[in-house]
């Protein structure tokens, strides 16, 4: 299936009315917002600043779409059940048995190391990897990291997993110090930023 603006748009409106409508209250962080407000157009923007060919950027957009639709269902392990929602989604709307891979693939680089003191997410050779990794966790480098880190804190703690607020600057500081960009795009326009929400961090804990 070779798409187009009309075609991701339905895409888009069904997955709104009929599987973000289902997405708990409490994901502070990762809300409907996360997806379409933060990873969706910085994946547009980052495929067209790497030189991503339209059909290749459409694939993209599409697995930031569905990536954290898994939310629906559990918390944990949620990328390998947003990758069956995709699956199953984009069947009905014609896309070849190619493109589901490809977009399954995309989804499942956004798992994030379990790997005490790691926090790198599986993206391999493949650019389109690459770019939703960079742009799931591009708040890394922004302005707005702390306020979105208290989103995720709060989402975490509604999860169970309570922290004081030094035990969260340690742990924010610690996913600052593992954590890489993988494009040129989003190093040269990230990484910056990241040394900067470290020198933050290092002020707020004294």
């Amino acid at each position: 299936m070779i798409m187009n603006n009309k075609q991701f748009n339905a895409i888009v409106l069904f997955v709104k009315d009929n599987i973000f409508s289902g997405l708990p209250s409490t994901l502070y962080y990762h809300g409907i917002e996360h997806t379409l407000l933060d990873v969706l157009p910085r994946c547009e923007e980052l495929a067209a600043l790497e030189g991503i060919s339209s059909d290749d950027t459409y694939l993209l957009k599409t697995a930031a779409l569905f990536h954290d639709t898994g939310f629906t269902k559990s918390y944990l392990k949620n990328e390998s059940i947003g990758a069956d929602i995709a699956e199953t989604t984009l069947r009905s709307f014609g896309f070849s048995n190619q493109g589901i891979l490809t977009v399954r693939q995309i989804i499942m680089a956004t798992v994030v190391s379990e790997t005490p003191g790691e926090h790198m997410q599986s993206a391999g050779s493949s650019i389109l990897e690459q770019i939703i990794c960079d742009a799931d966790l591009d708040n890394l480098g922004r302005n707005d990291f702390l306020a979105k880190g208290e989103n995720l804190r709060k989402e975490l703690a509604f999860q169970g997993t309570v922290m004081t607020d030094r035990e969260w600057y340690i742990h924010q500081m610690d996913l600052l110090k593992s954590h890489h960009y993988y494009t040129e795009t989003a190093k040269n326009t990230r990484n910056k930023g990241k040394e900067k929400n470290m020198l933050r961090l290092k002020e707020i804990m004294g």
